[in-house]
């Protein structure tokens, strides 16, 4: 049987409808959210700039619009609260190529795919 179209494997993060999630993984006390993160910077620079300023990263996503163009937003997850809290303390208003970032907590919201809280 020779078959000329490969099956459907297109899921990233396992996901599909728009009320699916995948950013909520931890605790929301070792979770954070930043914001106005210059657009061109990608997930491994986000996570490398955190690491040397505060401690060990667990998990960063970033988060683009409807249209793939990045937000300059996203979620990140460390291996405790008190880095996390670090993090909040240290680098919110952390003047970063000339942009401000804006870090707070994520409390325990429900976000969709681009990064927007969902739901109440």
């Amino acid at each position: 049987m020779d078959r000329d179209r490969s099956p459907r494997r297109e899921r990233r993060g396992g996901g599909g409808g728009a009320g699916e999630r995948k950013t909520r993984r931890g605790p929301p006390d070792r979770r954070i959210f930043v914001s106005n993160l210059p657009f061109e910077m990608k997930w491994q620079e986000v996570k490398d700039l955190f690491r040397k300023e505060v401690g060990e990263v667990a998990y960063v996503e970033l988060f683009d619009d409807e249209n793939g163009k990045p937000r300059g937003a996203g979620v990140m997850e460390f291996n405790t609260a008190e880095i996390a809290k670090k993090a909040i303390d240290k680098m919110h208003r952390f003047d970063y190529k000339g942009r401000k970032i804006v870090v707070k907590e994520d409390f325990d919201a429900e976000r969709d795919k681009h990064g927007r809280i969902v739901g109440r």
